[in-house]
């Protein structure tokens, strides 16, 4: 007969056994991650990381003979698997969303930073179990901190908007490094007697503004960025990046060195703006910025050489944006190289057409530059026409496409002429998109290391928080803590 007293005995076994079994083995050959890098490439699909390794290859390619493709870093990984990402209420979800999940391993709805899709309870990021456990945290992105993203991995906001309140739980986190500048700095600053930075200083955070700087800060808190230059508050794109700025490796390398001992440390890293690009149709933007997101990873790998039995790194994305593709709808060859005449980011080749909007520069006097731009060494009669059109329409003062007309279906909400060189540019190239937007589409997760193997076949983007912590014994701990706490005394 089974009586109440045997139930209860019954179930704490089973609890403790459970206990057991997770002690024994958080990781395959008992191995416990003590040093974990998760790097998420926003926007990042399979696409993406193929275009940018071709475009790489390109010197090796002829159009009759591929020879032999060289691998990105965060290709050559030895699991590899699918990660689905849609968010609790759509199918397609945003950076807050897919992030929370990333960060949480639970849905919420879109536009939610780090809590319930009610915007009214708190969730745990990894990276604050990891702090409580004793790791040092860093946390690094290529846009602005107070984006959504990285804001997961330390604020909880029911709405990603908050940017000022964001930014405002950077130095209340507690955590030891930050790469990323808040949008601007002072954003929504209203009452606060401080801006986030200043709340940074106050805090003990170290805050590095130059590469010099950032080569030579020791501090045991510090918050680097390069000093805003506009609203966005992000770093420049690769393709427009000069030497006197921070790179997303040299962040990740400092990052790295600032980060290192004996308790381990928890990283997140960020190529935010390879979503940035894809919403533009930018593809040569694109591949820079994954190129330069894995620069980043390849600091990484170089720490899990040093380190191969304790060091875990996980490459995923949020979400794929733009539908990108390899093969233009017309038809012809994909041509990477193509991709190398692109001079400029959309961003910048903006500040062009903005100039000749307030000026009114005359189509034949713009040309030049846009041929310059774009690498356009020859255009047939029908791409010309087709430029001269977007730029007479880019030179209405205020003029975009209303949504649903035809004007729109061409160039979403966006600048016609720099979309109409852009698509050009991808059509040489072979290279295509189905969106301005993000897609449902699953997307690419490679990784390495002690717990790896958890990361192979398809999985929903909850998971990965989750085989993170499995994989560092955060499970286990927390379950032997919350034991302790509930055990009669």
């Amino acid at each position: 007969m089974v009586t109440a007293t045997n139930r209860a005995m019954w179930l704490r076994l089973c609890a403790v056994a459970g206990l057991i079994a997770l002690w024994a083995g958080p990781v395959a050959g008992g191995e416990r991650a003590k040093y974990v890098f998760l790097m998420i490439g926003d926007g990042m699909g399979s696409v993406q990381r193929t275009a940018a390794e071709l475009f790489a290859n390109a010197d090796t390619m002829s159009t009759d003979r591929l020879g032999s493709i060289k691998q990105l870093v965060m290709n050559d990984m030895p699991v590899e698997g699918l990660t689905y990402t849609h968010s609790a209420n759509s199918l397609i979800t945003d950076s807050a969303a897919a992030g929370t999940a990333l960060a949480c391993g639970q849905k919420t709805d879109n536009g939610v930073v780090s809590m319930d899709p009610t915007g009214k309870t708190t969730l745990t990021t990894i990276a604050e179990r990891a702090k409580a456990a004793g790791m040092k945290v860093g946390i690094i992105t290529s846009v602005s901190i107070d984006h959504a993203t990285p804001a997961c991995f330390y604020a909880h906001q029911p709405k990603r908007s908050s940017y000022g309140d964001i930014a405002m739980q950077l130095p209340q986190s507690g955590f030891d490094f930050f790469g990323g500048a808040a949008t601007p700095v002072d954003r929504s600053r209203g009452e606060r007697q401080m801006s986030p930075v200043e709340a940074a200083r106050a805090a003990g955070y170290a805050v590095v503004t130059t590469r010099a700087e950032l080569a030579a800060v020791r501090s045991p808190k510090a918050w680097a960025f390069d000093e805003p230059t506009d609203s966005a508050a992000a770093m420049p794109y690769a393709i427009d990046r000069s030497s006197d700025t921070m790179s997303l490796a040299e962040l990740t390398r400092k990052a790295i060195e600032l980060l290192d001992n004996p308790k381990g440390f928890f990283i997140m890293v960020e190529g935010g703006k390879i979503d940035w690009a894809c919403h533009q149709n930018d593809a040569a933007t694109a591949v820079h910025e994954t190129l330069a997101f894995d620069d980043a990873v390849a600091q990484a790998v170089d720490f899990h050489r040093k380190h191969p039995s304790d060091t875990l790194l996980v490459v995923t994305a949020d979400h794929e944006t733009g539908g990108m593709t390899l093969g233009f709808a017309a038809g012809g060859p994909v041509k990477p190289a193509r991709l190398a005449g692109q001079t400029m980011s959309y961003e910048r080749f903006g500040r062009h057409v903005a100039r000749w909007r307030d000026a009114g520069t005359a189509f034949d006097d713009a040309l030049p530059v846009i041929r310059q731009a774009f690498g356009y060494e020859a255009l047939s009669p029908d791409e010309l026409t087709r430029i001269k059109v977007a730029y007479a329409a880019s030179m209405k003062p205020g003029h975009r496409p209303k949504k649903g007309s035809a004007e729109y279906a061409l160039y979403g909400p966006r600048d016609p002429l720099t979309v109409t060189c852009l698509r050009l540019v991808g059509e040489q190239a072979g290279i295509g998109f189905a969106s301005f937007s993000h897609t449902g589409v699953p997307v690419p997760t490679t990784a390495m290391g002690p717990g790896s193997e958890r990361f192979g076949g398809y999985h929903d983007n909850t998971e990965i928080p989750d085989h993170i912590a499995s994989a560092m014994g955060l499970v286990a701990a927390e379950a032997a803590h919350h034991q302790r706490l509930s055990s009669p005394r």
